[in-house]
């Protein structure tokens, strides 16, 4: 799938196909940062809460996805804006 002039236009399922497995990488590093969070959360419980840095560490891969999130949202009404002045 390429990325939609107009998001607005997808439907609720396309979005999410688009957002979350689009190209299939980013599928793949979703399913990984959830484990990596599961993982990393265990420790940090089982550890009794004393190791702060893995409650930190597990939310590494939320705060990647948020910002590629945004990225591309940003490119696509850049995007948009300009073929809107043409």
């Amino acid at each position: 799938m390429t990325e939609p002039t107009d998001p607005d236009t997808l439907t609720i399922g396309q979005r999410l196909k688009f957002y979350l497995f689009t190209p299939w990488w980013r599928g793949a590093w979703f399913i990984g940062a959830i484990v990596w969070g599961v993982v990393f959360n265990v420790l940090y419980i089982t550890g009794g809460g004393e190791n702060e840095t893995f409650g930190i560490v597990s939310l590494v891969p939320i705060f990647a996805f948020v910002i590629d999130g945004q990225s591309r949202a940003r490119k696509i009404r850049q995007e948009k804006a300009s073929k809107a002045r043409m």
